[in-house]
């Protein structure tokens, strides 16, 4: 009987785990769209950079720094929102 009452809770939770598990996945395939777009619109500046004698190495780390910024900021952002306020729609 004890298994009975806590199986509905039980898959609710399995449920809205594996759910947040294929958001975060769709949100991961989007974002890595959005870096290699931007790293394909760029790429005639970046081959001038290495022309003129930017390292390989250094082009990869300030791809890399702004991209984690473009995450991060928003990502910081969101997280101080009151989430009463996010949930009202206010």
């Amino acid at each position: 009987m004890r298994r009975d009452s806590i199986a509905s809770p039980r898959l609710t939770t399995i449920l809205l785990g594996l759910f947040a598990a294929l958001a975060l996945a769709i949100t991961a395939t989007g974002l890595a769209g959005v870096l290699a777009f931007s790293v394909s619109q760029r790429t005639h500046e970046i081959g001038i950079r290495m022309a003129l004698g930017a390292e390989r190495g250094r082009v990869a780390v300030v791809l890399l720094a702004v991209a984690s910024a473009a995450c991060f900021i928003p990502a910081r952002r969101a997280t101080t929102i009151d989430p009463m306020v996010a949930l009202r729609g206010q």
